[in-house]
């Protein structure tokens, strides 16, 4: 009895003496703190959040790349005379185009350093400003690409 007295007393005491290392809107998460303090946690939490974005829709791009290759080989079994050339055309480009934007996404990643200049500040930001600028083209060509396949092959 009393060894369980002793036990649940030092459980509880050392229960009530933790207490988290910080609020938890303060805790970092994914190497950047989501309440960003300063100009570099601003730029690499926006930065972040384009690479969010776009890695968000790299699913998407996979299907779409299915979906047209299916309609390729459709298309491919169909005589010469018969297809629709405009529309073979707009699927090659389509394909391309999401095979492109997959491709800057790869790229980017593999270059980018979350870590980079963390001593040099001001090259530090210089860096997130460039990486946020490259980020944004990356996302928009996703977006875009994903858009115009998407109207394409629903038609």
């Amino acid at each position: 009895m009393k060894k369980t007295f002793f036990f649940l007393a030092i459980m509880a005491f050392a229960v009530l003496s933790c207490k988290p290392s910080a609020k938890p809107e303060e805790q970092r998460t994914n190497g950047f703190s989501d309440v960003p303090k300063t100009k570099q946690d601003s730029l690499l939490k926006e930065v972040m959040d384009g690479h969010d974005v776009g890695m968000a829709k790299m699913s998407k791009i996979t299907k779409l790349l299915s979906d047209i290759r299916t309609q390729l080989d459709s298309l491919a079994k169909v005589p010469k005379n018969k297809v629709d050339n405009s529309y073979l055309l707009a699927l090659t480009q389509a394909q391309e185009e999401l095979n492109s934007a997959e491709n800057s996404m790869n790229m980017w990643m593999e270059k980018f350093s979350m870590d980079s200049l963390e001593n040099d500040i001001p090259k530090r930001i210089q860096y997130l400003e460039g990486e946020k600028s490259t980020v944004e083209a990356v996302k928009k060509r996703i977006l875009e690409s994903i858009s115009k396949a998407d109207s394409l092959l629903k038609k």
